[in-house]
């Protein structure tokens, strides 16, 4: 029986002003670490609620390639290969979902990572606060859950590992 695996992570831009997010999916950009078994071509899509805000399979094709550099650098993130996912927003205050698959249904290892205020013309303010919750899930009949409700006060980066 094939199993369809979503790596799943939500977080929450407090209110008050928008705040400019960086959300990559990394596969291939695990290696140079020593991760083997990578998910070798991540489909990264962000939702509030039931609408996609934006998707992106392959970050060196999309038309935020630059920004997503500039965007990696400016916030200290390591440099992504090609096959892994990202995209850059500015979102209003709220809730969201990052869900990542593999192309063709394929699987493997997988890290998102969430990083805020990425804009440093617009920087973080005292007590930012950035919520995430985390859950990994299969289509079928096997399900597993990682412990939700983990809160991360930070102007930077949040990681979510599974």
């Amino acid at each position: 029986m094939l199993f369809r695996i979503s790596l799943i992570a939500g977080f929450v831009v407090p209110a008050g002003a928008g705040k400019r997010v960086l959300v990559r999916a990394v596969g291939p950009g695990l290696t140079p670490f020593g991760v083997t078994g990578v998910l070798a071509q991540p489909v990264l899509q962000l939702q509030s609620g039931s609408t996609v805000v934006a998707q992106n399979t392959n970050w060196t094709t999309s038309a935020d390639r630059d920004a997503i550099t500039a965007g990696s650098s400016q916030s200290g993130a390591f440099a992504l290969s090609a096959g892994d996912s990202a995209l850059i927003a500015t979102l209003a205050p709220g809730n969201y979902t990052v869900l990542v698959t593999g192309v063709g249904a394929t699987s493997g290892i997988a890290l998102i990572v969430v990083n805020i205020n990425i804009d440093y013309r617009h920087p973080a303010t005292m007590n930012d606060e950035l919520v995430i919750e985390t859950s990994v899930k299969s289509v079928g009949n096997r399900s597993s859950a990682l412990p939700p409700g983990r809160t991360i006060r930070s102007n930077t980066a949040c990681f979510a590992f599974f």
